[in-house]
């Protein structure tokens, strides 16, 4: 009786502790390809920074790994990766592939066109009718700018590359953006004098796109919840003084909760 009693006690006093957090969902994974000073390897950079400002608060530990860049939608798609970094909002996928924020993460650079100066007048898409265009792969400019405009493309797999194809006229185009041009340019030896570039977009709004799952929708939920409060007490900006960057390209003129 006595043993029967005191365990029925000790039962009791253990429904009374706090129910245990599970270790798995206080981990998340997010995952991207390799943008010098956004999302470094080692895990440093504005927009790994930013976060880990959202959820290291809360007591999550936020995970980062650098895949390539069909290789990370994937891996959200498939619920093997909690969510993919600066990604645009793509209504026909919300609900369904993936969940999106209220609140974007940031605005990216301006799209820009590179080509050999005197050999092609480039000033928009349009104009890119029937030339050679090339592209860091998975940027799926095909499919979202260049839809409906006759071209000839090929992917490649670093700025540096595309670059050199241009000045070495394998191709007539080469798109990307102007943050990986610049950090290039500081790096190689190329005679940028021979060189045009004009931006033909600027920037859209990029988001943290996340697996569709029921985890997801809590992260969802601190991740609305806490970019306002980091917009208010100036810690999202501190994360762009930290690495440099002009905050008013990201700042809170640019912040709603629309996509």
């Amino acid at each position: 009786m006595k043993i029967t009693f005191y365990l029925s006690i000790s039962i009791f006093f253990i429904t009374l502790l706090p129910f245990p957090i599970n270790a798995a969902e206080k981990s998340i994974l997010i995952v991207c390809t390799e943008w010098p000073g956004y999302t470094n390897p080692d895990g440093t950079g504005i927009y790994w920074d930013l976060v880990k400002a959202v959820y290291d608060p809360l007591g999550f530990k936020v995970h980062t790994k650098i895949v390539p860049w069909k290789r990370a939608e994937l891996m959200v798609e498939n619920k093997h990766a909690d969510a993919l970094i600066g990604d645009y909002y793509y209504p026909q996928k919300d609900g369904k592939e993936r969940l999106y924020p209220k609140w974007h993460l940031s605005v990216e650079d301006p799209l820009s066109a590179i080509f050999k100066k005197g050999l092609h007048k480039i000033e928009s898409f349009n104009s890119m009718n029937g030339k050679s265009i090339i592209w860091m792969r998975g940027y799926d400019f095909d499919k979202i700018f260049l839809k409906d405009i006759p071209h000839k493309m090929h992917e490649i797999d670093s700025t540096e590359k595309g670059l050199n194809l241009i000045m070495h006229d394998r191709y007539d185009v080469f798109l990307d953006y102007h943050a990986n041009i610049k950090n290039v340019s500081k790096k190689i030896d190329i005679d940028f004098s021979l060189l045009e570039t004009v931006i033909i977009k600027l920037g859209s709004k990029l988001y943290l796109n996340f697996s569709n799952t029921e985890n997801s929708k809590k992260l969802i939920g601190f991740y609305d919840k806490r970019i306002p409060e980091l917009l208010k007490s100036g810690e999202l900006e501190k994360v762009f003084t930290k690495y440099n960057s002009n905050m008013s390209k990201f700042g809170p003129d640019r912040y709603n909760s629309s996509k």
